[in-house]
């Protein structure tokens, strides 16, 4: 008869079980330091790539709002014309001058922020990466002065709309004249030239009362001009902020 003898199972030492458990948990824990390295990495060149974007953006906002006060100022000067066209006796106005001046200070362009680079940080909560940073802080003081300036612009708009289109050119200007200022909206101001230099209906008064309300529109276009001088200021310090802001992290 065969007996069976059972293997003999050598018996693991507390010093064995202890040495497995520490290379399984160094093991997990290397591998975890290594994943928290790369997701640094990638978080490192992540914010590096949305600075770098929200510089671009920032400088096409700086070049705009040249642009915008840079056309500001001339509608200035055009009411200034106005104004002084205005002053004159009914018989001595130069109506075809008038009528062009009076269609450039219609024209109204808005600033359009582009804001691509903030929204997407907020939209997909990015902007955690820079909470340690000025970017917080400065994205929301920004966009309270932008919001501002929109009043103030839609504030202008509305100006223009109650004392020079509905105020004056549609009580005043002829058919012809009308449909050449239509024709003219999408086209320069200065390009605009009169058909003829007739008015409707026009009295002394109504030149007076024309140019009470244009010292009220030019009040708002300098109103604005300041709020546009306060967002290239503040853009362009941002901009700043933002360059000492990883110029000191990266050193």
């Amino acid at each position: 008869m065969e007996v069976h003898h059972h293997p003999h199972v050598e018996k693991k030492g507390f010093k064995e079980y202890f040495l497995e458990f520490l290379m399984i948990f160094l093991a997990v824990t290397m591998g975890f330091v290594a994943e928290n390295i790369r997701e640094k990495f990638n978080d490192k060149g992540t914010i590096h790539q949305l600075a770098v974007s929200l510089m671009n953006d920032l400088k096409m906002d700086t070049d705009q709002l040249v642009s915008m006060m840079q056309y500001n100022n001339l509608k200035i000067k055009q009411l200034d014309s106005l104004h002084a066209i205005l002053q004159q006796p009914k018989d001595k106005i130069n109506y075809l001058d008038l009528q062009r001046l009076v269609v450039g200070a219609t024209l109204v362009f808005n600033f359009v922020p582009s804001g691509g680079t903030i929204n997407e940080m907020k939209s997909t909560g990015i902007l955690r990466l820079f909470s340690t940073t000025k970017i917080p802080g400065l994205i929301n003081s920004y966009e309270s002065l932008i919001s501002s300036t929109k009043y103030i612009e839609n504030w202008e708009i509305d100006y223009s709309r109650k004392y020079i289109e509905e105020g004056f050119i549609s009580k005043h200007f002829t058919p012809e004249n009308i449909f050449k200022y239509a024709d003219s909206a999408s086209l320069s101001s200065h390009s605009l030239i009169p058909v003829n230099d007739k008015l409707r209906n026009i009295t002394q008064d109504d030149l007076i009362q024309f140019n009470v309300d244009l010292a009220l529109y030019k009040i708002d276009a300098l109103f604005l001009n300041n709020f546009y001088k306060k967002d290239y200021q503040m853009t362009v310090n941002f901009m700043k902020d933002i360059q000492d802001e990883f110029k000191t992290r990266n050193e």
